[in-house]
């Protein structure tokens, strides 16, 4: 997914998480190992609610941070997102 990219928030988003918008609305293909916190990213922009999460997966000081999960992430508004996890080789 390219850095800064806008998901907006539907009337789905209180379902659908802003990896599911990513892989099926935005249609771009997110690469991920399907190991626990490789959809971590910086939330740039809108509001989320986070769904439960292992504190392994994603810490305090890093939701602090403005780091999310996008697997957990329900979009509230339209966000701005930056995905930071590597890419699978």
């Amino acid at each position: 997914m390219p850095n800064g990219h806008i998901i907006v928030a539907d009337d789905d988003a209180a379902i659908r998480t802003v990896l599911n918008q990513a892989l099926s609305r935005a249609g771009y293909e997110v690469r991920s190992t399907g190991n626990c916190a490789t959809c971590i990213s910086k939330l740039e922009d809108g509001k989320v609610s986070l769904l439960p999460h292992a504190d392994a997966a994603l810490g305090k000081a890093q939701l602090k941070s403005g780091l999310t999960l996008a697997c957990r992430a329900r979009p509230r508004s339209d966000v701005t997102i930056n995905w930071l996890a590597r890419r699978a080789s």
